[in-house]
């Protein structure tokens, strides 16, 4: 699966330790297969004056399927949903996920 990430840099190597804390899944690196949705956020850089570039990444999607890995999959906007979100943005998050994704399609690894 093709994924997308909208930054103010080019990201040749993803990594978490770069990361905000207090965002919508909690720290991570987050993508989107949306590739609308990744130069969405690139237009906010471009206004406020930055660069902004959008990055590429094929995603074997099914690697996160493993039995090893700890995911959470939210269908739809469910107050599950803005739980989680609320707790990640207050820093008060203390769930041990590998991956998440939305209900909107944007995917936290």
């Amino acid at each position: 699966m093709k994924v997308y990430h909208g930054s103010r840099v080019v990201v040749e190597k993803p990594d978490t330790k770069h990361s905000r804390k207090r965002v919508d899944f909690g720290p991570g690196f987050y993508v989107t297969p949306l590739l609308e949705q990744a130069k969405s956020l690139c237009r906010r850089f471009l206004n406020m004056g930055q660069d902004a570039y959008v990055s590429r990444y094929e995603l074997d999607d099914a690697a996160f399927k493993a039995d090893d890995v700890k995911t959470l999959v939210f269908e739809a906007y469910t107050e599950e949903w803005l739980d989680f979100v609320f707790d990640c943005r207050r820093g008060l998050d203390k769930s041990d996920y590998d991956v998440v994704t939305g209900a909107w399609q944007t995917i936290k690894y």
